[in-house]
């Protein structure tokens, strides 16, 4: 066939052909050169068995890894914090509406089911949970406990310590030795079941330089897995 038709078809099929760049779309990816605009990259590509880096990149690597890690762990403290303040806060008002308003299991079981259903996402307001933070407010009054070694350390870690021990000092000192040797919770059950601080020949002292012997508190059950039903009344000593 030929004619125009058939030069026009050519011409069709020879633009359409596997491979051919576009003519129009050259100047516009030239453009976005041009104005400063990043090349499509694959972001979300990443290899399986990256090469390592250059060598004059290692330095300025490895700092900004230990800058990440600071402030991950920064952040984790700090959020420690908030959460051990804000337990604080909780149980300090259930104590003084228990002393002043005559507060009994009731309403602490029914605050802790609000609490559960307008922040579902939450866990740690059971009413177990809301017993210990009163507990926590009643034997810490002045925050002075957070304020050390415990404000690093997990709310149940701080539970052991608050439901293990009998004085202080006593927290201090194994909360320190906790964060010194990344002792998870059950380690730290068991070093103070052992009366680790004896076994080592560490003396505790008090504010009057008094030692501090054998402290310890029956083990309290404190656990961190989900809690079943449990009678607040008994917690609190009271039938009401």
């Amino acid at each position: 066939m030929s004619g125009p038709t058939a030069r026009c078809g050519t011409r069709r099929r020879r633009s359409e052909t596997p491979g051919t760049p576009s003519t129009s779309s050259a100047p516009r990816r030239r453009d976005r050169l041009k104005h400063g605009a990043a090349p499509r990259l694959a972001w979300n590509r990443i290899p399986r068995d990256p090469a390592p880096p250059p060598r004059r990149l290692r330095p300025w690597l490895a700092s900004l890894k230990s800058r990440i890690q600071g402030a991950r762990a920064r952040a984790l403290l700090a959020a420690n914090d908030e959460q051990l303040r804000l337990y604080h806060d909780i149980g300090r008002d259930i104590l003084e509406r228990q002393t002043q308003q005559g507060w009994g299991a009731k309403v602490i079981e029914r605050l802790a089911a609000d609490l559960s259903a307008a922040f579902p996402e939450m866990k740690g307001f059971s009413a177990r949970n809301l017993f210990y933070m009163r507990q926590f407010a009643e034997q810490c009054p002045n925050l002075h406990f957070v304020q050390q070694s415990a404000a690093q350390l997990p709310w149940f870690h701080n539970l052991t310590l608050l439901t293990s021990l009998k004085t202080p000092e006593l927290r201090d000192w194994y909360a320190r030795e906790a964060i010194r040797q990344s002792w998870p919770r059950e380690t730290l059950k068991i070093q103070i079941k052992n009366q680790l601080h004896l076994r080592q020949g560490t003396a505790v002292t008090n504010v009057e330089g008094r030692e501090v012997g054998r402290q310890v508190l029956p083990d309290a059950g404190v656990t961190d897995r989900e809690e079943k039903p449990v009678e607040i009344s008994v917690l609190l000593g009271q039938g009401r």
